[in-house]
């Protein structure tokens, strides 16, 4: 967390932008009445806005001017384009509905973390630490020897406390303040499970929204958007967060699983030390809430695949009716020219012939060759080749050919290669007649006759005494 993390977090994050709001109190205290105290996971706007008239008349009463003189539906609207709530209508809803955004959860469990609790329960926090601890040990032990000694350890804890129950007699009297403390740490995980399912939410909202402005922004062809889309698609559900969110839904949706957790949620409603704090909590809707919210993720990844497949049938449309005007544009225009041409002339040709690419004649996979690595020692050969040529290599000096050719342009206006190398001999074989012709090719006074051929004689001392002749198109230096 340093300097420019923390300036970026201040100018852009939703949370903060919550907190530096001048009727901040006001957007907390209506958010948390609204979706926070009676456990709503969604709102109507028609409620909302309801609940916001009459929140704002009790604020506004007994004031003049009144300190919040807009109209609810003002109010909303502003907070939607703030980011503090999401606005979206749901099938079979003409009613827009409200939720609270990621950056809302943040700021309303900051707020409420301010605070002063009845009390901090810590042993709670502390066992359920424990509990990971040796969660993580005993998955993690890939010795079975090991393994085996965990399990028995817990088996020996489970006979011993089977024993102790065996024999007693009077009912067991569980410890009020410890249920309280496990209770209120039960809703405070429940709260934040979630607010994190609302980023999970707006992760795939996203994905959506990105692929939405890929469509409209940008004129890629259909397979390489589409690929683009679901690359992203697949690396978010290969994330960490896509596999925790599929494991929870399997088990969520799991029928012995959702009996077990209503079963539980009932018993512990019913206990007599927490019944005055379980009257509106958030376990009593939370099997409810986590399925609207599981299935609200599965939402956008259905209209993740709805939009491609619209965009994919538009785009068949397009080009359909594109090749009809094409068509039609061709039959006008051969109507137009029917009594004009003349069959004495050809009406088109080809320049090349058709490429004919048929799928049978087209390889069949071949499955990449993988190589085989041993584990021999390699020893240090000795090569018999002979490495002095790599040593040997020729130089041609450009300016001294240049220098040649201007002393012969000093005497001569116009002077050819052949005439220059006469003047000039070439000593060093091809290469040096090859440095010629690249300092005529940068030269855009030099004139190449390609019909007249001139034959250069070349000689290279290092092998040889005897020259050779290379023909060569004519190259004319000019001053």
């Amino acid at each position: 967390m340093n300097y420019d993390d923390l300036r970026y977090h201040f100018d852009r994050h939703v949370a903060l932008r919550f907190i530096k709001k001048d009727h901040a109190p006001l957007i907390g205290s209506f958010l948390h009445q609204a979706f926070k105290a009676g456990n709503h996971y969604k709102v109507l706007e028609t409620e909302l806005t309801d609940q916001l008239y009459d929140f704002l008349t009790t604020l506004n009463a007994g004031h003049d001017p009144a300190p919040y003189p807009l109209s609810p539906k003002e109010y909303l609207k502003q907070w939607t384009q703030s980011g503090f709530l999401r606005k979206a209508y749901e099938d079979n809803w003409d009613v827009p509905m409200y939720q609270l955004t990621s950056g809302s959860e943040l700021a309303l469990r900051w707020l409420a973390s301010l605070d002063k609790k009845e009390f901090v329960g810590t042993e709670s926090r502390l066992l359920q630490i424990i509990r990971l601890l040796e969660e993580m040990v005993q998955k993690t032990q890939i010795d079975p020897a090991e393994r085996i000694k965990l399990l028995e350890k817990q088996k020996e804890a489970l006979n011993q406390e089977i024993a102790e129950l065996s024999v007693r007699e009077e009912p067991l009297e569980p410890d009020e303040t410890q249920l309280k403390e496990r209770f209120y740490e039960l809703e405070r995980m429940a709260r934040d499970l979630m607010a994190d399912f609302r980023e999970v939410g707006e992760n795939f909202r996203s994905l959506d929204q990105r692929a939405r402005e890929k469509q409209l922004t940008q004129t890629m062809v259909r397979g390489k958007m589409i690929g683009e889309v679901l690359d992203a698609y697949d690396a978010l559900w290969q994330s960490d967060q896509g596999k925790s969110f599929a494991a929870f839904w399997e088990l969520l949706m799991n029928t012995e699983q959702q009996e077990a957790l209503d079963g539980m949620i009932r018993q512990v409603k019913q206990l007599p030390q927490v019944a005055s704090l379980s009257s509106n909590a958030v376990i009593s809707r939370l099997k409810i809430n986590l399925i609207n919210v599981g299935d609200q993720v599965n939402q956008s990844n259905h209209q993740l695949v709805a939009q491609l497949r619209r965009f994919l049938d538009a785009q068949v449309l397009l080009e359909n009716r594109r090749i009809a005007e094409t068509i039609d544009t061709i039959q006008a225009e051969a109507i137009a020219l029917k009594d004009t041409l003349s069959w004495r002339k050809p009406f088109f040709w080809l320049d090349d012939k058709p490429a004919m690419d048929f799928t049978m004649a087209r390889p069949l996979f071949t499955p990449p060759s993988r190589p085989v690595i041993t584990a021999e020692v390699i020893e240090e050969g000795v090569s018999d080749n002979q490495t002095d040529v790599l040593f040997e290599q020729v130089y041609v000096d450009p300016q001294e050919l240049q220098q040649k050719i201007r002393k012969l342009l000093r005497q001569h206006s116009q002077v050819s290669l052949r005439e220059i190398t006469r003047h000039f001999p070439i000593e060093k074989g091809l290469t040096e007649l090859l440095t010629y012709l690249n300092l005529a090719s940068q030269d855009n006074r030099t004139v190449v006759d390609a019909e007249v051929i001139e034959e250069i004689e070349v000689r290279d001392k290092k092998y040889s005494e005897e020259p050779f002749l290379v023909d060569v198109p004519q190259h004319i230096f000019s001053r």
